[in-house]
């Protein structure tokens, strides 16, 4: 006894039976799935991270795909404001320290010291600390040339009255 189907109820049936076949045969099927192509395999230790100690911007790049670099040889120009700030203050100071130097050679110089006149001086802090030094020995000259002529007549003084000067000093 066979119940009566349909043509869409065979067509369903026969299509689960291709199915569930095809599913079966899977295990005793097999595949070669290939590709051949040219490539270069690294490990992954080869590898290396590249990082600037300084921010910018990247201006030239001396590297290429698949290209061997050795140690110490540049890759990268990084263009850094900051460090173009920081070069031309480091330039600054040394030139200034090389102005101081060679003011201090001028003032140490055995020449210099018997000349004695006004020294071409490159920094402006040795020209102030000369011209302060200059104005204090002149000050110090001033005031023992004076106290030099008021010994002076001090002593025309006493020579002239001396019963004066005795008084003076009995009563000091």
């Amino acid at each position: 006894y066979l119940p009566h189907y349909s043509k869409t109820s065979v067509i369903y049936i026969s299509c689960l039976v291709c199915c569930c076949a095809a599913l079966a045969s899977l295990p005793f099927l097999k595949t070669n799935i290939s590709i051949r192509s040219a490539a270069l395999i690294r490990p992954a230790t080869e590898t290396s991270m590249i990082r600037s100690p300084v921010n910018g911007r990247l201006k030239e790049s001396f590297v290429a795909e698949n290209k061997a670099v050795n140690k110490g040889e540049v890759l990268f120009v990084v263009e850094s404001e900051v460090m173009k700030e920081k070069e031309k203050l480091l330039t600054a100071k040394t030139e200034e320290a090389k102005r101081f130097i060679a003011d201090y050679q001028f003032l140490l110089s055995p020449a210099t010291s018997e000349r004695g006149g006004r020294a071409n001086l490159e920094t402006p802090l040795l020209q102030q600390s000369l011209l302060s030094y200059q104005q204090k020995l002149f000050d110090a000259t001033t005031r023992h040339n004076k106290a030099k002529a008021d010994f002076a007549r001090s002593q025309k003084r006493a020579y002239c009255y001396p019963s004066l000067t005795a008084c003076r000093i009995k009563k000091f």
